[in-house]
């Protein structure tokens, strides 16, 4: 069935399924822009600001087209001389008490007060009484607020309350009395707080670290991905120079839609502290910095000895070891898993297909429909906050049942609570708990598993079993996701049980002390005072931000990584598969890698990921007796986790903010 309309006296013929769109929907598919401050896509509609209004022929006053759904035979007037008076008393309104002060504020440049004042406002103000003066609220370490610049639209009301499932932001007050803020004397405590910046039309709202920082005209931007989520949200990075000035969302209807979280909009202070500025070498129990030529001179030496001790021991007490960071690239974890095929280290495996956890049941195909989302064991409002709005966007549209085991998280929806106890959740595996059933019941199930939980089980091959078949698994870091798709295990034993190892660490640092004989080599672009007493050799290495690298999101869908700028005062750091491709020559070993792109090809080569053909051994489970402990995760910072945040100042106050503020949260 086909509708019609009149837009401005041209007449359109459109489907009968366009009365689910307002009008403002409809007038943009129209290729005419309505004006509006309060109106946000993805947010509810509010209808309070009234610039958006326009003319319907059969109503006797304007409508607010955010508000108006589309009907059959309508006749609408977005430009007449009704609609462009109101729209200029609305903005003579929101004038009067607007502050003038667009050369100081950081919204300038991007701000939609000053674009529509410009375009549909007025030439000159009829109010000559003094203006309101409204007391700046404090919102945290990362939101500067300036009241007096708020113009009532709301929408940070909206996402606190419908996106981060927080009521606290709210109005009080009537007329002139009316102000934003909150309910009781409370911070405002979300770990996607950041978007409110993005969503203030004016400069109420902005960034404490980027005030005063650089105008819009002035940034270069990029476009990449944020490797510090194993979402992957599309990003947008502003650069003055060769530093970052501010990072913001780019809107991607299938992942992220248009939110980031806190941890990758901030974190980009902590480039620039403690990074490791040369290759350094341990002698009599200080660094001392050497050129590359001379560091991998050392190296064989090592790795010469470490041959001789694995000739005379027969392998019996040799063992090489290598732990990945939490943000490691795939060309990265690929070479390092040919390091240590190298080496023949018992770190590979090919114990099940990786792409089992992702491609069979596609995340985001089933997560609109989902009417049982189950949680093993997976706090996903702290470590992928914008997964968990997916989630929760879920949850209230469908009423669905949220069913979750393992350790009590900080959820922001309701859920019900399926046990504590690694054998509990065991049974729910093997189908003899209460919540196997309920895959059977629903018709949309969706359950997600952790890190922890598959780190835990994998020897024993649960994976065998045909309820984990097409299921996704979840990683709260995208090396976890890499290292399970090339079949590499990080190693769980204690530090030193071997007499002679050698222990690699790339981006991530030992916990406990290493034996007397084991060296130990750390690769990566961070380091602190506990590397002096881990650690034998520093091999700096470049962030992502600084060469061009590949991730593969909780989904399989492959993205890339741009290269911002090079650093010039860390011109000693490398890209880190150019340092496992020397590593292996100095190793006695060949690559084939002569440039990104040829790594790239051979691990499409070894590993195509659209076309994953693994032999899927027929191993019979072997179940092991579990000791009915409880499994706690602690209570997980979404401020920390990987060595860039860890050296952020912004994001240590947010660490400490969130420390103190735990009840809020709850």
């Amino acid at each position: 069935m086909l509708m019609r309309f009149s837009l401005n006296d041209y007449e359109y013929q459109v489907s009968d399924s366009w009365a689910l769109f307002n009008l403002i929907q409809v007038c943009s598919m129209k290729g005419v822009i309505i004006p509006r401050f309060c109106y946000y896509s993805k947010l509810s509609i509010a209808g309070n600001c009234r610039m958006c209004s326009i003319e319907e022929e059969e109503s006797p006053k304007l409508v607010a087209s955010c508000a108006m759904p589309l009907a059959d035979n309508m006749l609408i007037y977005t430009n007449s001389l009704r609609v462009r008076k109101s729209r200029e008393g609305v903005l003579e309104f929101l004038l009067a008490n607007h502050p003038l002060d667009c050369p100081i504020c950081d919204q300038g440049g991007e701000c939609d007060l000053q674009d529509q004042s410009m375009i549909f406002g007025g030439d000159r103000g009829r109010f000559y009484d003094s203006k309101r003066s409204v007391e700046n609220k404090n919102c945290g370490p990362l939101i500067k607020t300036i009241m007096n610049r708020c113009i009532h639209c709301t929408r940070c009301v909206r996402f606190a309350t419908e996106v981060a499932g927080i009521s606290a932001l709210g109005l009080t007050g009537r007329g002139a009395s009316m102000q934003v803020g909150f309910y009781i004397q409370k911070l405002f405590a979300s770990e996607i707080s950041g978007n409110v910046i993005d969503l203030c039309p004016v400069g109420a709202s902005t960034s404490k670290p980027y005030a005063f920082t650089a105008r819009p005209w002035e940034l270069r931007s990029v476009f990449t991905v944020d490797p510090l989520d194993s979402l992957c949200s599309a990003i947008r990075v502003d650069v003055r120079g060769t530093s970052i000035a501010r990072i913001l969302p780019r809107t991607n209807s299938v992942l992220n839609l248009d939110w980031i979280s806190d941890k990758i909009r901030f974190f980009y202070d902590g480039l620039y502290r403690q990074r490791i500025a040369s290759p350094f070498v341990k002698v009599s129990g200080f660094f001392v910095p050497l050129s590359w030529r001379n560091t991998f001179g050392v190296l064989k030496k090592m790795l010469a000895s470490f041959r001789d001790q694995l000739v005379f021991t027969k392998k019996s007490f040799f063992f090489f070891s290598a732990f990945s960071g939490p943000s490691e690239s795939l060309e990265v974890c690929f070479s390092v898993r040919n390091f240590l095929q190298f080496f023949s280290s018992n770190q590979l495996s090919q114990c099940y297909d990786a792409c089992l956890s992702f491609w069979p049941s596609s995340l985001f195909a089933n997560i609109e429909f989902a009417d049982l989302l189950y949680f093993d064991n997976s706090n996903i409002r702290y470590q992928s906050p914008v997964l968990n709005i997916l989630f929760r966007n879920s949850y209230l549209k469908n009423n669905t049942l949220a069913v979750y085991s393992g350790s009590t998280p900080f959820n922001n929806y309701f859920y019900k609570h399926a046990g504590n106890e690694a054998y509990t959740r065991f049974k729910v595996v093997r189908g003899k708990y209460w919540v196997s059933s309920l895959f059977q019941l629903f018709e949309f199930p969706l359950m997600l598993s952790a890190s922890l939980f598959v780190s835990t089980f994998l020897n024993s091959n649960l994976y065998q079993f045909s309820v984990w078949e097409g299921r996704n698994t979840y990683a709260s870091s995208v090396s976890v996701l890499h290292n399970q798709f090339l079949n590499v295990t990080m190693p769980s034993m204690r530090l030193g049980e071997n007499i002679f190892s050698l222990q690699y660490y790339l981006n991530c640092q030992p916990v406990e002390t290493k034996s007397p004989l084991a060296i130990s080599v750390y690769h990566g672009h961070h380091g602190d005072r506990h590397l002096e007493l881990t650690a034998d050799v520093l091999l700096p290495s470049t962030t992502f931000v600084e060469t061009n690298a590949l991730f593969v999101n909780i989904c399989g869908v492959v993205q890339r990584a741009n290269c911002i700028f090079h650093l010039d005062k860390f011109r000693h750091a490398r890209s880190s598969w150019k340092i496992f491709r020397a590593m292996l020559s100095v190793a006695g070993g060949c690559s084939v890698w002569s440039s990104f792109s040829s790594l790239v090809r051979s691990l499409w080569y070894e590993f195509p990921l659209y076309a994953v053909d693994y032999q899927y051994l027929g191993l019979r489970p072997k179940i092991s007796r579990l000791p009915n402990l409880p499994l706690n995760h602690g209570v997980f910072s979404p401020y920390k986790g990987d060595t860039l945040s860890k050296n952020s100042k912004v994001l240590s106050l947010c660490h400490l903010f969130l420390r103190s503020n735990l009840n809020v949260l709850c």
